[in-house]
C-alpha cells in the first residue's frame, strides 16, 4: 500500500499535536501541585467556641509572619460578639493553639486581623483579572484544609453589613468552614478571602459559584 506524502505530513501533525497536548497537561498539573505546595503552609484551620464543648470552624490566611486574616463572621457569634475561645492549627500540626490577640477589626468590611505566633510563610497580595484561573484553600466542613480549582467569573459589588463590598465571583465551590480561606491566582498570590455563597429562592445553597472579598484595596 502506497502512502502519499501529504498523508505522512498529516500523521506528523497529529503526532505533534498529541505531544503538545500531553506536555501542556503535564505542565498544568505540575503548576497546580506547585501552587498547592507553596500555599498550604500559609493557610490555617480556625475553630471557635463559647463553652469549649461546641466548636465552629473556619479558615484563616497568613498575610505576614504573625498576622492571620479571616472573616469577622468566623470569629463572631450571631450577636457580633467575638467567641471566648479562638484557636488555629497549621496544616502539619495535630493540636490547635490559642491566638495571641485580636489585632484589627474592619468596621465596614467582613474582615478581621488576628495576631498569632510567627510563621515563616505568608501570602503576598495582588489583583486578579476576570477569566483567570484560580485556586482556593479552606477548612471544608471542619474536616481539614481542602484544595480546589476554578475560574474568576466576575467582579461585583455586594452589600454586607450595610456596606458595599467589592467581591470576586469564581467557580470555586464554597462549603461551610471555608470562610476566611484563600483565593489564590495562578502564581500563588492571595487575591481574595473566601466569604460567602448565595442561596436560591428555596433557600438552598448555590454551590456552582462563590464570592470572595477582593483584596485589591488591602495594604497591611
Amino acid at each position: 500500500m502506497k502512502w502519499k506524502f501529504s498523508t505522512y505530513i498529516l500523521i506528523g501533525l497529529n503526532v505533534t499535536l498529541i505531544i503538545i497536548f500531553i506536555v501542556f497537561m503535564i505542565s498544568s498539573t505540575n503548576n497546580t501541585k506547585n501552587i498547592y505546595n507553596k500555599s498550604i503552609s500559609k493557610v490555617v484551620e480556625i475553630r471557635v467556641s463559647n463553652d469549649n464543648i461546641n466548636f465552629y470552624f473556619g479558615t484563616g490566611c497568613f498575610i505576614s509572619k504573625n498576622i492571620i486574616l479571616t472573616n469577622k463572621h468566623v470569629i463572631e457569634d450571631e450577636l457580633k460578639v467575638t467567641y471566648n475561645t479562638i484557636q488555629y492549627r497549621k496544616y502539619n500540626e495535630e493540636n490547635f493553639q490559642d491566638i495571641i490577640s485580636l489585632k484589627k477589626k474592619y468596621l465596614d468590611i467582613d474582615l478581621y486581623e488576628i495576631e498569632v505566633n510567627n510563621n515563616e510563610d505568608y501570602f503576598k497580595i495582588r489583583t486578579i483579572n476576570i477569566g483567570s484561573k484560580c485556586y482556593a484553600i479552606g477548612n471544608s466542613s471542619g474536616n481539614g484544609l481542602t484544595f480546589l480549582e476554578g475560574v474568576i467569573s466576575n467582579k461585583t459589588i455586594i452589600i454586607l453589613e450595610d456596606s458595599t463590598t467589592q467581591m470576586i465571583a469564581s467557580s470555586v465551590s464554597l462549603t461551610r468552614g471555608m470562610s476566611g480561606g484563600a483565593l489564590i491566582d495562578n502564581n500563588g498570590y492571595l487575591v481574595g478571602i473566601l466569604t460567602l455563597r448565595l442561596r436560591d429562592t428555596d433557600n438552598t445553597p448555590i454551590y456552582a459559584i462563590s464570592y470572595s472579598i477582593d483584596l485589591s484595596f488591602y495594604s497591611h
